[in-house]
């Protein structure tokens, strides 16, 4: 299966893959009155979003996506820059109000990286507790999320293993 494009998140000056989370909203076609389509075989929901931490409140920057029926309404004020399959609004500064976990990561590890959706794949891994978009907490899963890629990584196969993804 190819590898998805996930939405990214700024973060002093770095980009982290956003690896999951519960809670809501993001950013979604839905959430501004669109609907996407398959934008190609490495972005199936047909949509992605890049996000920045701003002085602790979530704010998004960037969003592509494939609309459905070519209409692509304006975001923030933005217009999109609109190629053959896709439009890309670029400068938002728009305040996403989500309520709940978000899980980043960053530094993609040398031969995990075949499962860069799993959260053992990478080096740094934070969570973010979010309320109406304001960061309220965070808390670094680094240690945790080492210890289990290195049991995983010695056997793939033991039972009950799992690649760090059921972080509570």
């Amino acid at each position: 299966m190819t590898a998805q494009i996930s939405d990214g998140i700024k973060l002093n000056g770095y980009t982290y893959h956003l690896l999951g989370g519960q809670g809501g909203p993001l950013a979604t076609p839905d959430f501004f009155g669109m609907e996407s389509e398959m934008l190609s075989t490495s972005c199936y929901r047909g949509y992605h979003a890049l996000y920045e931490l701003l002085n602790d409140t979530l704010v998004l920057r960037e969003f592509t996506l494939r609309e459905t029926h070519g209409r692509y309404v304006l975001i923030d004020g933005v217009t999109p820059d609109v190629f053959p399959s896709q439009g890309t609004y670029r400068g938002l500064r728009l305040l996403i109000p989500f309520t709940g976990t978000l899980r980043l990561g960053f530094g993609s590890i040398r031969g995990v990286d075949s499962v860069r959706s799993r959260v053992i794949s990478y080096q740094l891994v934070i969570d973010f507790v979010l309320e109406q978009g304001v960061v309220r907490t965070k808390r670094d899963r680094s240690e945790e999320v080492a210890e289990k890629r290195r049991r995983f990584l010695t056997d793939p196969f033991a039972p009950f293993q799992t690649p760090g993804d059921d972080l509570n």
